[in-house]
Parts: C-alpha cells; structure tokens; sequence
C-alpha cells in the first residue's frame, strides 16, 4: 500500500465494474474496468502518474471534465492493482 497515494487520491477514486447479467444478455454491452482519478493541478497530476508508474499502473490519457483533470485506469488487472495500492478491500 502507498500511503501517500491513498491519503491524497483514495477517497477520489470512482470504480466502474461490469455488469456481469448483461454482458451475458443478447445486446452488446462494452463497458469494462475502470477507475477514474480526479487530480487537482498540473503539479499533481505528474506526481500521481509517477506513483502510479513507480508502482506498475498503467494509466490512461488524462482528459478534463468540470474544471479537473481526470486519470483513467482501465483493466480489471490494473484496477485491481490499483485498489491494492489504495488500502481497498473490495469484493469486485
């Protein structure tokens, strides 16, 4: 766990999982692992993609939404990874 990761940007971080009933439905249904980030400043945003690095997460293409910038993290692997680092037990 990084400590410095889960203080700053735990509390922030929004999960989308699939939904395993509709993936097995006859539509199409592509929405996947996600973790999103949102990251105040250019100065926190290098420094969490350099965490995220040091510990072998693979980020996304940052974008902006409402005035902040967000970090994706998509893969179940990686999201997971993820949560690993923030201090989160989830059953996901």
């Amino acid at each position: 766990m990084d400590r410095v990761l889960a203080r700053e940007y735990g509390y922030r971080v929004t999960l989308r999982v699939p939904d395993v009933a509709r993936r097995k439905s006859d539509r199409a249904y592509k929405k996947g692992w996600e973790a999103r980030i949102p990251v105040d400043g250019v100065e926190n945003l290098s420094d969490l993609l350099q965490r995220l690095t040091k510990h072998g997460v693979s980020a996304g293409k940052p974008y902006t939404k409402s005035n902040q910038t967000i970090v994706p993290v998509y893969g179940k692997a990686r999201v997971q990874k993820l949560l690993r680092l923030l201090g989160v037990e989830a059953e996901v």
